[in-house]
């Protein structure tokens, strides 16, 4: 039986060992910055006309004509398709608006 030379041996050891602590490390979470205190003055400040909105308009009124494409199964090959998915995938896209 031939033997694993040392350094190589020494390399799979290392690289487990950086698995096991890189997989069983907890998942970072967030953080989130904290909140700016606004800095308390004597008197108030004068109201500052407010600024004209800008040129963005909300997501619904962003979103105009386009069209999509759809990857969809083989109907000769996917029972599946044919009996669950298609009338699911009907329903999302006539709620949807999509022609």
């Amino acid at each position: 039986m031939k033997r694993i030379p040392l350094p190589l041996l020494v390399l799979f050891i290392f690289l487990g060992a950086f698995l096991f602590v890189a997989c069983s490390s907890p998942a970072a979470e967030p953080t989130q910055a904290p909140a700016e205190e606004p800095a308390a003055t004597e008197e108030p400040a004068a109201e500052e006309p407010a600024e004209e909105p800008t040129e963005a308009a909300p997501a619904e009124e962003a979103m105009g004509e386009g069209s999509i494409a759809v990857l969809l199964p083989d109907s000769a090959s996917s029972a599946r398709w044919e009996a669950d998915d298609r009338r699911f995938f009907e329903e999302a896209f006539d709620a949807a608006g999509v022609e």
